[in-house]
């Protein structure tokens, strides 16, 4: 399958990113700069039959550690620079980004600009179905 978009996590501090490219039905995996355990990251997705979906976010070293219950709420704390937190989503317009709630320096971009290429997409980490 074709990748549907592009995947960033960024710390602004440094400028450091990696990319991943998202592809529907397939994990995400970034593996942060820094290369510490608990910065590398999953991104597992679940759709149901009427395409609702959750979206987990888990560690390549660990249990799952965090999901998403529904559009812009991150239902539990996020494990990242080595410090517990709990996240946020902001939403702007086609673009969706999640941050630590007390701490923006490290934060998670979702490009949807190629978004109308497939007919399903992550819209701010819940499942949407497009009307063509």
């Amino acid at each position: 399958p074709a990748p549907m978009a592009t995947y960033t996590i960024q710390d602004i501090n440094t400028g450091l990113f990696a990319t991943s490219p998202a592809i529907v039905g397939e994990p995400i995996q970034f593996t942060d700069p820094t290369d510490e355990d608990n910065q590398k990251v999953l991104l597992m997705w679940v759709i149901p039959d009427l395409g609702n979906g959750v979206s987990t976010i888990s560690s390549t070293a660990a249990e799952a550690f965090a999901w998403v219950e529904q559009p812009s709420f991150v239902s539990a704390n996020v494990v990242t620079n080595l410090a517990e937190r709990p996240w946020v989503i902001d939403l702007d317009g086609d673009q969706g980004t999640i941050r630590a709630e007390d701490d923006t320096n490290l934060v998670w971009a979702i490009d949807a600009n190629n978004v109308m290429a497939v007919p399903l997409f992550m819209d701010h980490y819940s499942y949407k179905f497009l009307n063509f």
